[in-house]
């Protein structure tokens, strides 16, 4: 037994992330309302529907980031391109020239790095080695990130056992860590 603290509270009005980014350390809290105890969340509450829909989101938040770092990088298209192998080069242009006939030009285009895949973006980043960039740590950040991703986008149970949410909340930790990374790297690319 442990006596009650406020590390074992939460406010109603927290965030998921709040709880998410925690939760391997704080596995139950109470949801306080006010005065009063309004509810109680665990571990297990992490592969609930809003909090994949925040899961979602963050793993958007990074891959629009990584986006942005590529577009900042990277001031000429081909340069980019020319990383990935040639079958992804070619889907691209594909992709690109389907979106551009359905498209108004009065509509406007927005760029080439849109039509990327999450694995096109660790390939071009990884390839241009940013800021003295540990490959390795990259590499294994970035394939627990993926694996967090996938089982997403694919509704598995990514927070079924206590571990597989413990690996979960380190994912979270990781890409929130990836975000601010990548955030700060300045323009100054190949």
């Amino acid at each position: 037994m442990m006596p009650l603290s406020e590390e074992h509270l939460i406010g109603a009005d927290a965030g998921i992330l709040s709880f998410v980014r925690a939760a391997h350390r704080h596995e139950c809290r109470l949801v306080i309302v006010g005065p009063q105890i309004g509810g109680l969340v665990t571990l297990s509450d992490l592969q609930k529907l809003p909090v994949r829909a925040a899961l979602f989101g963050i793993i958007t938040h990074l891959e629009m980031t990584m986006a942005e770092v590529i577009r900042r990088e990277f001031t000429e298209v081909n340069v980019w391109k020319k990383v990935l192998p040639e079958y992804r080069q070619k889907t691209i242009a594909r992709s690109i020239q389907r979106s551009q006939a359905k498209t108004p030009a009065a509509d406007g285009y927005v760029d080439d790095v849109l039509f990327t895949t999450f694995h096109d973006k660790l390939s071009i980043l990884r390839a241009a080695s940013l800021g003295g960039m540990d490959v390795a740590s990259f590499e294994y950040d970035m394939d627990e990130i993926r694996r967090l991703r996938n089982e997403i986008a694919h509704a598995n149970n990514y927070a079924s056992t206590r571990a597989a949410a413990r690996r979960t909340c380190k994912a979270v930790g990781l890409i929130d860590a990836w975000i601010d990374r990548f955030s700060r790297w300045s323009g100054s690319g190949p």
